[in-house]
């Protein structure tokens, strides 16, 4: 399912009106269809997934369906790990070079 990032929505009106970049993105690249689903996040935790009604030409209505528990994000500890892991490698592979050389 398709995540956009809404900064402003507002929860209370189970309607939600997309425009600008999102729509665009749903209509011309995604070519979303009216029924389908998609999710939004406002960057401070919440996220709701919500149901398109119509596809204009410059916006998309949509109907909140429910609150959902939202996706946790990727966190630079991955980052941390990889380049750890890529330290070592490089230190092993100088390592084994140096021992095959210096048995020659």
């Amino acid at each position: 399912m398709h995540r956009f990032y809404v900064p402003d929505i507002d929860a209370t009106d189970r309607s939600i009106s997309l425009d600008g970049s999102i729509a665009r993105q749903l209509k011309t690249v995604l070519r979303a269809d009216t029924g389908e689903h998609i999710r939004l996040f406002d960057g401070s935790g919440s996220e709701w997934e919500v149901e398109i009604d119509h596809v204009g030409k410059n916006d998309v209505s949509t109907t909140l369906v429910s609150a959902v528990r939202p996706v946790a994000e990727p966190t630079s500890t991955g980052r941390k790990y990889g380049y750890a892991f890529g330290q070592a490698t490089r230190t092993l592979a100088a390592n084994c070079h140096r021992s095959v050389r210096a048995e020659r």
